[in-house]
């Protein structure tokens, strides 16, 4: 919980808007938006895994293992927000990518941790969740 929190402080700090693997900046969102969707995201994530894992895999139980293992796995991308608050965010959406390929590997190793998949079967759960983000963001305009 302390990864998610000083996540979600960071990206109201610096003025970020969290969709789960991508930020947005120049939000309009007040302070306590910001952090309450940071962590609804990654809540989310956690409640959609577990449904797929379970409906796919049927892989049920260790949900305390899984959540606890997701919100570590949200450390590099909670890292980001306190990067843009020294450079411009033109200059760490760079870095971004780098921190979101870690993120997703250690997403990835949370449902192996947590769920007891396999690596190549969590590996496809973690690419599920990222393509789900970004359709998501298509359907809400948010990408090209």
């Amino acid at each position: 919980m302390i990864v998610l929190v000083l996540g979600a402080v960071g990206s109201a700090l610096s003025n970020l808007e969290p969709m789960l693997f991508f930020y947005f900046s120049f939000t309009t969102y007040e302070f306590e938006t910001v952090i309450a969707l940071f962590l609804f995201n990654w809540v989310g994530l956690f409640l959609v895994s577990d449904l797929i894992i379970s409906l796919l895999y049927r892989r049920a139980g260790n949900e305390l293992q899984l959540f606890t293992s997701l919100g570590i796995a949200a450390f590099p991308l909670a890292l980001f927000p306190y990067f843009v608050m020294f450079v411009s965010y033109d200059i760490a959406r760079y870095l971004l990518l780098i921190l979101q390929m870690w993120s997703l590997l250690l997403i990835s190793s949370a449902f192996c941790f947590g769920k007891g998949l396999r690596l190549d079967k969590s590996f496809m759960i973690s690419m599920l969740m990222l393509y789900l983000n970004i359709v998501t963001l298509m359907i809400l305009g948010r990408l090209p």
